[in-house]
């Protein structure tokens, strides 16, 4: 059993770090963390370096989470943030994925956006969003 979290450094995607960091802690798995990188848009305020990650990986083991990974996950333009996703669950067996999202947008507050409600439709593992 395991946790993955697409993690971005961003208030909302240390909102899902936390989250995810608090359930591996409470049932004593492993937790990933993946930072999907579009490399077209490397000025993207989402692409978290090496230090952030390293950064998120300390503070999930001084939270104790024993079994800690995190890597960046390089995708072309055209492909999707969502398929690179799922593809990190089903490479990481991860049986629950954590999302942080940024709730609505002129039109509906309860819009979610594109990659989170196709994550959420195909992922092969519970999804939390946060």
């Amino acid at each position: 059993m395991s946790i993955l979290v697409a993690y971005i450094p961003t208030p909302k995607g240390e909102v899902a770090l936390d989250a995810a960091i608090e359930r591996a802690v409470q049932f004593d798995v492993a937790l990933h963390l993946v930072n999907v990188v579009r490399d077209s848009v490397e000025s993207d305020p989402r692409h978290a370096s090496a230090e952030q990650l390293a950064y998120a990986e300390q503070t999930a083991r001084r939270a104790g989470v024993r079994d800690v990974s995190s890597r960046t996950r390089h995708i072309e333009e055209g492909d999707e943030v969502a398929d690179a996703i799922i593809t990190e669950v089903e490479q990481t067996g991860a049986d629950t994925l954590v999302l942080g999202a940024r709730y609505g947008g002129a039109n509906d507050p309860r819009y979610l956006g594109n990659t989170i409600q196709t994550v959420i439709a195909d992922s092969p593992a519970d999804v939390l969003v946060v």
